[in-house]
């Protein structure tokens, strides 16, 4: 990964031989009399001395070759961005890479994105123009004496001792802290040994995959990842992609891999896996994947019992009490016969249990049930799950081999933030999110904006005009009601998981567009001087709610809870927004929050309005039961999410506040 320090040191005199005459690239194999002898490779004027059985990859010749650290073999160049890597590979042992300090233009930097710690070293060689990288199993001496050195030193992110972990409260708590910055998607995702680059995720775009895992270090991490950097993360989820950051570090005691092991002392264990969490969080924070956003910890199968049991849950729990403390969430990805198994056996014990999990289980069942894992626990969008093994797939004539994933739980999300509509078009964006234009300039005389939906499909958005007319900014357009009033006003707009949008005239009539369910409306059904308000659609079911002028709320293929039945005073009924873990929210202009069913109630503005000023609009957080409100002079009040600014109006005249959208969600 992009950003971990590297050891820098000059090579000393006589340690590795540099030729007279610098070549331009490989030059061949010099020949040995003994038939076991090393053979010596030269590249870029160095020299290496590497066993026969160990393959020679020459990446300016194969762009496409693996750079994996998990098998010997010695790699010239600079790896590509559109490696051909399996699904799936952990560990780490003897292997060396030789790269140009100075690429052509465009071309990944020489070792951005390797993200190697621990059992790896890497230097400059100045005079010869090229960066070694090299890593080992247990013992350096065989890449030593290959580049001729007497010893390699480590780069910084080994396991830290009991000592060096100190600092994180052996009391810390053990609540799963779920912050504002994560976005949670159900869908289906994949992973790979190394992360697809942009051209390969856009031509992906026409698969039904939109979850995808990203390596984000650790010292058993064993292919390189020469695509991931922080304008990687944010494109990639500007274009509608949800990542899962994976971390692979330390692996059981006693485990199959062959890797380095976590510690049978549980102390030390618990130690090492603070000192991981620390690790984690500084590859993330390079990326910009913020403190709120999930970090999956890969821990391999192992044989479940005795000290791999007992280390790896001092293990995890180190872990999830690091990530908590800095904000961030605890996820852990393993077998449902191990890992899973094992932190089933703590589930609410006082155990620090992950937020998420993310269970192995190749039963090819696209769902994150599983019979291992009880179903009241991780059960509120708490889980993904590898339901198949390594295999090619090809979308948009791109091949990648692939581990699938139906994803029901957290992923970052760098794009945190939230955006507001005016009437005249306008998008004001907040906190870091990203814009894709707007109306502003373009809406005929006597035409405003209405509603704002975001697409959770592209990450973009869509805008909803008086006149019926739907615009759509990076999201597809699939129709509008312009044209097909029959009198009513258009008045919400809600959009679907998979892409399409809900349309919600003034008399109740719900028009779909694109891959969207319907379900019925109130057209035909509303009492006299009743109208509909506003449209809020249920995360779980793909139903909706309608809410009517009158305070009632009406229910389409999503449970019902309740609606305002006393009397609103001079107050009016103004928007409803679902809540993240069911249930909705009523939002009246007196600025009273008025919560039904599981929604969680944070506070309102009621009571706390100024003359003349008028709530508009509530967005529920994607990632907390908090909301947010939208006042008709512009400012922006948080219960329970955080608070990015609000816009400032400069007189009462002009474009006025229409609505609120959070980032993702």
């Amino acid at each position: 990964m992009s950003g971990i320090s590297r050891v820098r040191a000059l090579a000393a005199a006589g340690l590795i031989s540099v030729c007279l005459c610098a070549l331009l690239g490989f030059a061949g194999v010099t020949a040995a009399r003994p038939a076991n002898a090393p053979r010596v490779v030269r590249y870029h004027g160095v020299s290496v001395r590497v066993p026969r059985s160990w393959p020679v990859l020459d990446l300016a010749r194969d762009p496409q070759a693996c750079v994996r650290f998990d098998r010997h073999a010695l790699y010239l160049g600079t790896p590509g961005r559109e490696e051909r890597c399996p699904a799936h590979a952990v560990g780490r042992t003897d292997a060396i890479l030789i790269a140009p300090l100075h690429a052509s233009p465009g071309a990944p930097i020489a070792t951005a994105g390797l993200g190697l710690e621990g059992d790896a070293s890497s230097y400059i060689l100045h005079r010869a123009g090229v960066e070694v990288t090299a890593t080992w199993s247990r013992s350096p001496g065989v890449v030593a004496r290959a580049l001729g050195r007497r010893s390699l030193r480590r780069t910084s992110g080994q396991p830290a001792s009991t000592s060096a972990a100190a600092g994180v409260s052996a009391g810390a708590s053990t609540r799963p802290a779920r912050s504002s910055h994560a976005s949670t998607f159900t869908g289906l995702g994949f992973d790979t040994c190394t992360t697809p680059s942009t051209s390969q995720l856009s031509a992906w775009h026409s698969s039904p995959y939109r979850g995808v895992a990203v390596y984000i270090g650790g010292v058993n991490m064993a292919c390189a990842q020469p695509s991931v950097t922080r304008a990687w993360v944010n494109h990639e989820i500007a274009s509608g992609w949800h990542l899962a950051p994976q971390y692979v570090g330390l692996q059981a005691p006693f485990n199959k891999c062959g890797c380095q092991g976590v510690s049978t002392n549980t102390r030390v264990a618990h130690a090492e896996g603070i000192a991981a969490a620390n690790d984690a969080m500084a590859h993330a924070r390079r990326l910009g994947i913020l403190p709120g956003n999930p970090i999956y910890y890969d821990m391999e199968g192992y044989a479940d019992g005795g000290a791999n049991t007992s280390g790896v849950l001092a293990f995890f729990s180190g872990w999830t009490s690091r990530l908590h403390s800095d904000g961030y969430l605890s996820g852990v990805y393993g077998s449902v016969l191990s890992t899973q198994h094992d932190l089933v056996t703590k589930y609410h014990t006082g155990y620090r249990e992950p937020n998420d999990i993310w269970m192995a289980n190749w039963n090819y069942r696209r769902t994150t049930h599983d019979p291992h894992i009880p179903a009241d626990e991780w059960s509120h969008h708490q889980r993904l799950h590898q339901y198949r093994g390594g295999h090619n797939e090809s979308y948009g004539g791109v091949t990648l081999n692939i581990d699938d994933d139906a994803f029901n739980g957290a992923t970052a999300n760098a794009r945190n933030g939230y955006m507001l509509l005016t009437s005249n078009g306008g998008i004001h964006l907040f906190g870091p999110i990203v814009g894709h234009g707007s109306d502003a300039g373009k809406l005929h005389r006597g035409v405003t904006a209405v509603a704002l939906s975001r697409d959770d499909e592209t990450g973009g958005y869509w805008i909803l005009r008086s006149d019926g007319r739907v615009t759509g900014f990076h999201a597809p357009v699939h129709g509008s009601r312009i044209h097909h009033l029959g009198g009513a006003r258009p008045v919400a707009l809600a959009g679907s998981p998979t892409g399409g949008y809900l349309v919600l005239t003034s008399d109740g009539r719900v028009r779909g567009f694109g891959p969207i369910g319907r379900y019925g409306g109130d057209a035909g059904k509303l009492p006299a001087g009743v109208t509909a308000v506003a449209l809020a659609r249920d995360r779980k079911t793909g139903g909706y709610w309608i809410l009517r002028s009158d305070g009632g709320v009406d229910s389409f293929h999503a449970p019902w809870s309740g609606g305002l039945r006393k009397k609103l005073g001079s107050a009016k009924v103004v928007a409803l927004a679902a809540g993240r873990r069911g249930g909705y929210f009523i939002l009246t202009s007196n600025g009273a929050v008025h919560r039904y069913g599981p929604a969680k109630l944070h506070g309102s503005d009621a009571g706390k309005l100024p003359s003349g000023v008028s709530a508009v609009s509530i967005a529920t957080s994607p990632t907390t039961t908090g909301y947010r409100i939208l006042r008709s002079n512009g400012r922006v009040d948080c219960f329970g999410a955080t608070w990015y600014g609000s816009l400032v109006r400069k007189s009462s005249g002009g474009p006025h506040p229409i609505t609120i959208a959070n980032a993702t969600g």
